[in-house]
């Protein structure tokens, strides 16, 4: 992507490069900060302290008690597993930011009974996607969710349904994507397939 014909003979990792997210990030500060180990790692050290200030919002949001959330912020900065991602080019802290960004904006919506916030959320959703597909996992948590409260509260939470909306639009513009590009439209469950057997 820095050179501007990404995976035109891509001799990498055995996993092809699927979710450009993470890699434009990198090729961004390369851009910036020249080809170097810190370019590889600025914006994951960015990430991790942004996901400081996230653990302390939603702590803040649920406690009400800025005690309480300062202490959950201590304790993740220190998190070795936060550390160690924040000083290696991988891509697990940024797209774990948003999704924690996008449950932080559902649950604010919920409170303060303003859908903005709710479509922050699907948005934060669909960009953590275009890091990792880990998002999938949030969408069976969602319609878990909403089944739950439809069965047992007797509710209707748009809030839960736009999160799912959002991820599963997504996976629906992919396949076209894919079609149009390829021939296929489940070209990236084949190759993601594809992938884990080469892993």
């Amino acid at each position: 992507m820095l050179n501007g014909d990404l995976t035109n003979e891509y001799l990498g990792y055995p996993v092809f490069p699927l979710r450009l997210g993470f890699i434009e990030w990198i090729s961004l500060s390369m851009k910036v900060f020249g080809i170097n180990e810190f370019a590889t790692v600025v914006f994951l050290f960015i990430f991790s302290l942004l996901n400081i200030f996230l653990t302390y919002k939603p702590t803040q949001l649920f406690s009400n008690n800025n005690k309480i959330a300062i202490t959950a912020a201590f304790i993740i900065a220190f998190f070795p597993t936060d550390i160690i991602f924040a000083t290696i080019c991988f891509p697990d802290l940024i797209y774990v930011f948003f999704i924690n960004l996008g449950f932080y904006f559902l649950i604010k919506s919920y409170k303060q009974k303003k859908n903005i916030y709710s479509y922050l959320g699907g948005v934060s959703f669909f960009l953590s996607m275009q890091i990792k597909e880990n998002a999938y996992y949030v969408l069976i948590l969602l319609i878990v969710l909403l089944v739950y409260s439809m069965l047992k509260n007797r509710q209707f939470k748009f809030q839960l349904l736009f999160g799912i909306l959002c991820i599963v639009g997504n996976y629906l513009i992919e396949g076209i994507i894919y079609l149009l590009l390829h021939n296929d439209y489940f070209y990236r469950i084949i190759t993601t397939n594809t992938n884990y057997s080469f892993s």
